[in-house]
């Protein structure tokens, strides 16, 4: 799972990521609403805390924009706050906001954190994997056993097919052949991926093969 912590405090961001570390959440941190912004276009996330006054604008206005992202409608959000005026809440509530902390309430937060986490392991088997490999027969079997247990499977024979889908759509794993039919291996579509991958926030790739090769199983890819 990963997370996006967004607060100009860097103490509370490290003492978030560290216990958000702790329940194997991936987690970044930004001071900037825009910047924050910007990754979460490239990049689904399941958590989201932020601030309700930022650097540069709004903990609410942020909320907004974010939820008109169609990735982030059901991401968790949870602000960050030292009001108490009622009228505020409400209206961070009406943005989209799942809960709201005070900020000198940590240790509520960090079990609010707890708790979403589990609840979320006990459902995330959801997921949209692009799936490449040119054995149509290993292709139907393993695209049905991960489609019986929740997921979303786009299953293509070429590499160059691959990347395209990749370019237009959100997946939160690939799971490719190291050895493809055609001009395009799996290695290539491996390094093309990451090359794109401008961001901390990195798509999971599960590399299969059959081969005893050092390089593959030390995952230098």
């Amino acid at each position: 799972m990963r997370a996006m912590v967004v607060d100009m405090s860097k103490s509370l961001s490290v003492l978030l990521s560290q216990h958000l570390a702790s329940h194997q959440v991936k987690t970044i941190t930004h001071t900037n609403g825009h910047v924050a912004l910007d990754m979460l276009k490239q990049a689904s996330c399941d958590l989201v805390v932020v601030a309700m006054h930022l650097d540069d604008m709004d903990g609410i206005e942020f909320v907004s924009k974010m939820r008109e992202l169609d990735q982030h409608n059901r991401t968790h959000v949870v602000m960050l706050t030292t009001t108490e005026n009622s009228e505020a809440l409400a209206d961070a509530l009406r943005a989209g906001v799942n809960e709201i902390f005070q900020k000198d309430r940590v240790n509520h937060l960090l079990e609010h954190i707890t708790n979403w986490s589990q609840n979320s392991k006990l459902h995330s088997t959801e997921g949209n994997i692009l799936y490449v490999e040119d054995n149509h027969a290993t292709a139907l079997v393993v695209s049905e056993q991960l489609k019986r247990i929740g997921y979303s499977v786009e299953h293509v024979t070429r590499g160059n097919r691959a990347l395209e889908l990749y370019e237009v759509n959100q997946y939160d794993l690939l799971l490719v052949d190291y050895i493809l039919e055609g001009g395009i291996s799996g290695l290539d579509v491996i390094q093309e991926v990451r090359a794109k991958q401008a961001h901390s926030f990195e798509t999971p790739i599960l590399v299969l093969s059959g081969i005893d090769d050092e390089h593959v199983q030390r995952g230098e890819l």
